[in-house]
């Protein structure tokens, strides 16, 4: 009877498992060169900024709005070289959404280094994944009501990027 509750238990895993990813909509970006699980298509927009330093940039961003959670992936291309550290980009970030930085770790996804924080605002939590990738800063992030960010749909978005090189 044992073994059977077990593999009741291992379907149930697989079927809740198999619905987040189902309902994931595979993106490709031909102008990014990335691919990424959204919940469903993104609406593109393009910008050109300065950073604090004034210096211009481009910045790409894919967003979606769905179901109480905003997911999104933008790249900022800059025509003069940057430092790679990710120290002032997420400093950028929090200071942006006006919140406070819970976690920050170093992380490694598909073989590229980069990093990963978690970020709270009084109704909202983000939680962004950042890489340099040649020669592009690039931010995955989700953000959604507190308590939401380790859901297993959250993590499959962001373990889904892929950029293509």
């Amino acid at each position: 009877m044992f073994g059977l509750q077990q593999k009741i238990v291992a379907i149930f895993v697989v079927a809740i498992a198999w619905a987040c990813i189902a309902s994931a909509h595979a993106f490709t970006s031909t102008e990014g060169k990335f691919i990424i699980d959204f919940p469903a298509d993104p609406q593109f927009t393009k910008s050109d900024m300065k950073n604090k330093a004034g210096n211009p940039y481009v910045l790409n961003s894919w967003q979606v709005d769905k179901d109480g959670g905003w997911w999104a992936v933008a790249s900022s291309s800059y025509s003069t070289p940057i430092t790679e550290t990710f120290d002032e980009p997420v400093k950028g970030f929090v200071s942006g959404v006006k919140g406070k930085l819970i976690s920050q770790s170093n992380i490694q996804q598909r073989g590229i280094k980069g990093r990963e924080a978690v970020v709270t605002t009084p109704q909202f939590v983000f939680r962004l994944r950042a890489f340099f990738i040649d020669k592009k800063y690039w931010q995955i992030v989700y953000g959604g009501p507190l308590g939401t960010e380790s859901e297993a749909k959250v993590i499959a978005f962001l373990d889904s990027f892929w950029p293509l090189r």
